[in-house]
């Protein structure tokens, strides 16, 4: 095999190969556009023409507007729940530390003036 013969091989095979790769995306194309939509809404055209994001499917709410607004009312009510928690706890620790000092200030106190005197 001469090296002209090879080259022509390899184009031939080249060539062969592109018109494959277009005839199969030809058909992923037309499959596609013959595939109807999920739903007609604007995310879903727009995922429709970038193929790297994942088509999603828009979520159908089954509460009722009173389950709706006791769910609401649950939530206020746990997060009432916590603030009175934490305005509590900060109440506590407070008071918690003010008798933490005030114990400290006495025993400084009572190291300076009657804990020295016992050595004279």
């Amino acid at each position: 095999m001469n090296p002209q013969n090879r080259e022509e091989d390899l184009r031939r095979r080249e060539q062969e190969l592109q018109e494959r790769e277009l005839a199969m995306r030809l058909r992923e194309l037309e499959a596609e556009v013959e595939q109807p939509p999920h739903y007609n809404t604007v995310k879903h055209t727009l995922a429709k023409r970038d193929p790297l994001k994942h088509n999603t499917v828009e979520h159908q709410s089954r509460r009722g507007s009173m389950q709706r607004g006791f769910h609401q009312l649950l939530a206020f009510a746990k997060f009432l729940v916590v603030v009175v928690a934490v305005a509590v706890a900060f109440r506590i620790a407070t008071r918690l530390a003010g008798i933490v000092i005030v114990v400290a200030l006495a025993w400084v106190a009572y190291k300076l003036f009657f804990d020295g005197d016992r050595d004279a």
